[in-house]
């Protein structure tokens, strides 16, 4: 496989060819982005995110020049291109035109504050990332614990 190309300077990315009438774009598919891998935002001055690939979806986000997005999915032909779904810097997941990215080698940016994160501890998944049912067991033993000393008999010292 080739190395993926670094940052790419905003503006110098593909000329979008949109046909407005045709439902599925020209030529094959393109395997521009690895899944799960980043891109940069390249063209023009943003990223429209949609729930759906196409123009018709809900708008979610817009992701500006220079930004990365970690990539979830596709591509998916709609509208006359190419669509992929991206997660943006602040977690918010959508679909957008695969030619206003590049790839990037750099380290993807995660979301802050997001909840599948922790302070780098990841909350669910296998091996060490059970801090969330690790949670909620321990909220569930001491539930437990509080009902059964309040169901404890009382006794009263009567002298």
């Amino acid at each position: 496989m080739p190395p993926s190309p670094g940052p790419v300077a905003p503006g110098a990315g593909p000329v979008v060819k949109y046909k407005g009438t045709s439902l599925v774009p020209e030529g094959p598919a393109p395997a521009k982005f690895t899944l799960n891998g980043c891109a940069q935002v390249v063209r023009a001055d943003k990223l429209d995110l949609n729930e759906e690939p196409g123009f018709g979806g809900a708008h979610v986000q817009v992701v500006g020049v220079g930004q990365q997005v970690r990539v979830l999915a596709g591509p998916v032909g709609a509208d006359g291109l190419w669509w992929w779904k991206f997660r943006s810097p602040e977690g918010r997941e959508g679909w957008g035109v695969g030619d206003y990215a590049e790839p990037s080698i750099a380290p993807c940016v995660e979301a802050k504050g997001s909840l599948k994160s922790l302070g780098g501890l990841p909350l669910t998944g296998a091996g060490s990332g059970w801090l969330i049912p690790g949670v909620i067991l321990a909220a569930l033993l001491i539930v437990v614990a509080v009902l059964r000393r309040r169901r404890a008999p009382v006794t009263v010292d009567k002298k």
